[in-house]
């Protein structure tokens, strides 16, 4: 059968195909981006949530709490071998979910027998991913519809970030994580649509009008704060190699619409864990991307945008509605006329 190529949201549109796009589209609005949630949720009174402890899901979850929803959590532990490798994660949703006294369901998945005998292909190719942490999540997600029958879940998806780059085309944006469209949300609609699963992932492309709160936040953000993350810009003076982390400020976007919200001080998920164990066994860096992500990749069409290595940033053929554009300009010139501060972090594999 051949794969879906298209993944339709109200306020994104992407194709993987030969010919592939991604369009994101927007509505100015003077609701709150609480008041969009609710109604892109308003047909949901149960909800399920996949609930890691970051900072993403977490937001949706406090969201969920504040809109009086009903709602089942769903976390997973992993382990290889008798090593639990997420435990901080898991540790974290586990108390989330005892403070507000919400049911909490926890499948465990051994990651050695996964991947050692390759099960993380079985989630490649036909859903166009190359990403080994994406399969686990994947088969994740088809253990809970097998187990509970769920009909959606709710997951958390990256907030728009906007960063600073000063460049002569004004016209052009740099966004934090911009591939995250073709390589990892137009991968988890289309798994989830192939196990008949209403994927609600990235709340802010669920609405045009969230797509317009979700940018306009970073100027918020900018004039409450005047903070902000350096984008591609090697030409800035205080542009360093690898310090390209934004998720410090990725915390402080989501605490300007909900200020009680906890964040951990690093993002991790378990899988540098993982890849600290095998380097240790085997002493070579990359060893989790030599047996398990390479693989993967090869097994994925060559025309699809998370094949083009170093042109992966150059090919990803995205248009922005020009009211982003707009704000996205105002951005630049704030940030230009006033003393702003920088807080990228340092960038590591593991």
């Amino acid at each position: 059968m051949k794969p879906n190529t298209e993944v339709k949201l109200p306020g994104i549109e992407i194709s993987l195909s030969k010919e592939h796009y991604v369009k994101i589209k927007c509505r100015k609005t003077d609701n709150t981006i609480l008041h969009e949630i609710g109604k892109v949720l308003q047909d949901k009174q149960e909800i399920n949530i996949a609930l890691s402890g970051g900072l993403d899901s977490q937001f949706l979850l406090q969201c969920c709490l504040q809109l009086d929803k009903d709602i089942t959590l769903f976390t997973y532990r992993s382990f290889w071998g008798d090593l639990i490798i997420n435990s901080e994660d898991l540790y974290f949703a586990q108390m989330i979910a005892n403070r507000h006294n919400l049911k909490h369901h926890i499948i465990d998945i051994d990651l050695k027998p996964f991947f050692t005998t390759f099960q993380h292909y079985k989630y490649g190719v036909d859903f166009f991913n190359t990403s080994p942490q994406l399969a686990v999540h994947f088969y994740f997600l088809k253990l809970i519809k097998q187990e509970y029958d769920i009909q959606h879940i709710l997951m958390g998806g990256d907030i728009p970030i906007f960063k600073y780059a000063k460049v002569q085309d004004k016209k052009k944006l740099f966004l934090t994580g911009e591939s995250v469209y073709q390589d990892i949300m137009a991968p988890y609609y289309l798994f989830c649509e192939s196990i008949g699963v209403e994927c609600i992932k990235d709340i802010f492309y669920h609405s045009e009008e969230l797509v317009y709160l979700g940018f306009e936040n970073n100027l918020n953000l900018l004039k409450n704060k005047k903070v902000y993350c350096l984008g591609p810009d090697i030409n800035h003076p205080d542009h360093v190699p690898y310090k390209d982390s934004h998720y410090e400020l990725k915390g402080l976007l989501y605490k300007n619409i909900l200020k009680d919200l906890k964040t951990q001080s690093f993002q991790t998920n378990g899988f540098e864990t993982l890849k600290k164990i095998l380097a240790s066994d085997t002493g070579v860096y990359n060893q989790f991307d030599i047996l398990y992500r390479g693989p993967l990749i090869d097994l994925v069409p060559e025309f699809i945008p998370n094949k083009l290595g170093s042109k992966r940033n150059k090919n990803r053929n995205i248009s922005y509605d020009p009211i982003i554009k707009s704000l996205y300009r105002d951005f630049l010139k704030f940030t230009e006329e006033n003393e702003c501060k920088i807080i990228n972090k340092y960038r590591f594999d593991f």
